[in-house]
């Protein structure tokens, strides 16, 4: 991922945490049966998370550039902002080819500090297939590092926000603020999980597949041959 989207993805998950809001965000995958398929990421801020994020800027648009996304390959929505309830919606996708590919492409979404390994096993024989996918997702590492950044110090400072605190008190404070949901979707199957930030989980589905239809074609082919033979027999005996 370049510097331009992980400073925007920084930035949202930081002022979500800095000024006590809650975020919700979930990340579907989902693959057809050659391997293929896209990632979805969908956040959702609360009416909080909203206002702190427009201290920066006018709008939301302004306040977190996203176009790093846009030329790291994704598909940006524009912001949905719910005037009602004040809750706002960003969604993102991108397609994948493979496993490596998806790797990559959730690696892009949880940065240096998520581990993620993808396992795919297609098992194909003529009267039968079976797919089976695991994503192991490791957060374990996931922390709130804005020491580490002097440009995010700098434009949370410039907020009005004390970034004075230990790293370890802002990682407590997102995993209170922010929920990650999981989802992987393949043909015949699908699985959730909820990752929280410090853990570690698998994502799994599998399902299978019989092609009776060749068995019906073998079986009908098979009749049909030993009853044209009979009926080459009866017409040479007579």
């Amino acid at each position: 991922m370049n510097r331009a989207a992980r400073l925007a993805l920084m930035l949202l998950v930081a002022l979500v945490v800095f000024g006590g809001c809650r975020a919700r965000a979930t990340v579907t995958v989902r693959l057809d049966d050659e391997g293929s398929g896209q990632v979805a990421a969908r956040l959702t801020l609360d009416r909080d998370a909203v206002a702190a994020i427009v201290g920066l800027g006018d709008t939301l648009d302004t306040a977190v550039r996203l176009d790093g996304f846009v030329e790291a390959g994704w598909d940006v929505e524009p912001w949905d902002l719910d005037s009602e309830s004040g809750r706002a919606v960003l969604v993102l996708r991108k397609e994948f080819v493979g496993a490596d590919e998806l790797d990559a492409v959730l690696g892009e979404l949880g940065g240096d500090l998520v581990k993620v390994d993808t396992t795919i096993d297609r098992d194909r024989a003529w009267l039968s297939s079976k797919d089976a996918v695991a994503i192991e997702v490791d957060a374990r590492d996931l922390a709130v590092r804005v020491g580490d950044d002097a440009e995010m110090t700098a434009l949370l400072s410039a907020a009005g926000f004390d970034v004075a605190a230990s790293d370890e008190e802002r990682s407590a404070d997102l995993r209170r603020s922010l929920r990650l949901d999981l989802r992987l979707m393949i043909p015949g199957d699908e699985s959730q999980v909820t990752l929280q930030p410090g853990e570690s989980v698998v994502l799994e589905a599998e399902s299978s597949s019989s092609h009776l239809g060749r068995l019906v074609a073998v079986a009908f082919g098979s009749v049909s041959v030993v009853v044209g033979l009979g009926l080459v027999v009866l017409v040479l005996r007579r």
